[in-house]
């Protein structure tokens, strides 16, 4: 978790609780919409300038001991793939990057066709 804290803009973060309103608030009194607010201030104050000791980490398609296949997106990733914050580029675009098979792209975009994913990956 110390690698993690230390990703954080910690005073980016601290304004953006503070202008939520959730500053000085215990987390059981918070309502469905702060927890949501507190959720993304934290996820979109990321310190872009302060690279992790061990560099960033990777995106990788993983593959499961029963052959299932997915998209992981570490926290630990560099800003340009977290597509949670503002800064970060869609799913699709990772998923082009890293040259996913169609069916872990099947699981982001249900209505995909094998051919359209093709065709979107050609270069």
């Amino acid at each position: 978790m110390k690698g993690t804290a230390s990703m954080i803009n910690l005073p980016k973060l601290a304004a953006r609780l503070q202008a939520a309103g959730l500053i000085n608030k215990s987390f059981l009194e918070c309502t469905r919409e702060e927890i949501e607010k507190l959720i993304e201030a934290i996820f979109s104050c990321p310190d872009l300038d302060e690279v992790p000791v061990t560099g960033w980490a990777k995106p990788i398609i993983y593959e499961t001991e029963d052959g299932r296949r997915g998209l992981s997106i570490p926290f630990a990733a560099h800003p340009k793939y977290r597509w949670w914050t503002p800064a970060g580029q869609d799913v699709e675009a990772t998923l082009i990057e890293l040259g996913a098979p169609y069916e872990v792209a099947r699981l982001h975009y249900r209505e995909l066709t094998a051919e359209d994913w093709a065709n979107k990956l050609k270069p």
